[in-house]
């Protein structure tokens, strides 16, 4: 599965080197061969794309005009379409679900920290040394905050139930902004907005050997991408969610007919 190299040094989002780090083959299929895979249940990016957009707005506001927008609900129905939905009930379930969490951010929110941006991306170009090919590290980010002490923090949202941390997606943002900024100290913070009491967010001023690590492990995985020829598949719990499971992936095996 060798392809041909696009000239120019390529960028990479976080999503696309977790990705590749989780699977080579499922990258491959979906960024290179840019292959159909089969239909998955969106509803959860659904409810993820609208609570991040609704959040862009009153975060927007505020920065704008020192305050909170009011009838944030109806911006929550306006992006959501009951003919998306099997029926009302199931419509309004997420209109309720997104609206506890765009609550939960907004009155969470200190307002002693001023807003300076909110969904930007930053974008590092690496320039490449001797093993390691050129790149640029692209970081889409949900809001970027000033503490009334100076410091610089970035904040993702996070809808699934899950608290985990990306870590890939945690310096690539970092290091993105602090490189934009020209700001030493940055604070990252993690905000689990789907968490059982509400109030779960992991928040810390990565240290430099945290943020060199990671940035180790991203130049890693970008050269692999850039010299990958085989695209090794990697048998994981995932694969049965995978939309390129039955659809390319040499793990994959149908059960036989002739028996």
């Amino acid at each position: 599965m060798s392809v041909t190299r696009r000239a120019g040094p390529p960028a990479f989002w976080p999503n696309h080197l977790k990705m590749y780090k989780d699977c080579p083959q499922r990258y491959y299929l979906q960024f290179v061969h840019k292959r159909a895979g089969r239909m998955v249940d969106k509803s959860a990016m659904t409810r993820g794309r609208v609570t991040h957009s609704v959040l862009a707005v009153a975060f927007n506001h505020l920065r704008a005009r020192n305050t909170f927008p009011d009838s944030l609900d109806k911006r929550i129905t306006e992006r959501l379409s009951v003919d998306d939905y099997p029926s009302y009930d199931h419509w309004q379930h997420d209109v309720r679900v997104i609206g506890g969490w765009v609550e939960h951010a907004v009155e969470s929110f200190d307002t002693r920290k001023s807003v300076m941006a909110v969904e930007k991306t930053y974008a590092f170009p690496f320039p490449g040394r001797s093993a390691e090919p050129p790149f640029t590290l692209n970081a889409r980010v949900d809001l970027v905050l000033r503490h009334d002490d100076g410091g610089i923090e970035h904040v993702d949202w996070k809808t699934g139930k899950r608290g985990w941390v990306d870590e890939i997606q945690n310096v690539a943002a970092r290091i993105a902004v602090g490189k934009a900024l020209q700001e030493p100290r940055v604070v990252s913070t993690v905000s689990f907005l789907a968490a059982a009491n509400g109030e779960h967010d992991d928040s810390s001023e990565l240290s430099r050997q945290d943020v060199r690590d990671g940035w180790t492990t991203i130049k890693g995985l970008a050269s692999s991408i850039c010299t990958d020829n085989e695209w090794t598949p990697i048998q994981s719990g995932l694969c049965n969610w995978c939309p390129y499971y039955q659809h390319g992936c040499k793990l994959h095996r149908a059960p036989d007919t002739d028996s």
